[in-house]
């Protein structure tokens, strides 16, 4: 948590944020030197994603109105069940939403008995990552949706309730 030098926190607070979520108050100048403000935060969310994010906050994101930023940092380190060969990489088209296409590196595997759904206007598959360790269960996947020529990202969206990933699931 960064808070503005013209904040004093309750010494309660600050014992409280220590003892009860683990975290620590900096102390921040958003009025004078957002930039600096700015660096110090995207540095911390940058060690604590292992430089997976290393750009939250811009400049003039901060201003004089500006008393606390309160940043939580995630990120999920997981490896494919399946890996991908690095051979089988190869450079193709990607089809942009509305028009035109771009070129990308496009993972491939072959042969794999993947979970994959063919729905309404769409196809699917997960894919899993390895085995949590202690367990003998893949507990993550990635779920794969794409949308059939004549249907775009936006109207599979709009297909996206609750209701229909249970179902989809």
């Amino acid at each position: 948590m960064w808070v503005d030098q013209s904040v004093k926190p309750n010494t309660d607070f600050l014992r409280t944020v220590l003892s009860q979520y683990d975290s620590r108050v900096f102390a921040a100048d958003f009025v004078n030197n957002p930039r600096q403000a700015a660096g110090h935060i995207n540095r911390w969310v940058s060690e604590q994603t292992n430089s997976m994010i290393d750009h939250l906050f811009a400049p003039e994101d901060l201003h004089s109105l500006t008393a606390i930023v309160h940043v939580n940092a995630l990120y999920f380190d997981g490896k494919w069940k399946h890996p991908f060969p690095p051979e089988k990489t190869r450079s193709a088209p990607f089809y942009l939403e509305g028009c035109g296409e771009t070129r990308v590196q496009m993972m491939r595997h072959e042969k794999l008995n993947l979970p994959y759904l063919q729905g309404d206007g769409f196809q699917a598959v997960a894919l899993p990552y390895r085995f949590v360790e202690g367990t003998s269960k893949s507990w993550f996947s990635f779920y794969l949706f794409l949308p059939d020529k004549e249907r775009t990202v936006g109207w599979l969206r709009e297909q996206w309730t609750a209701e229909n990933w249970m179902k989809w699931r």
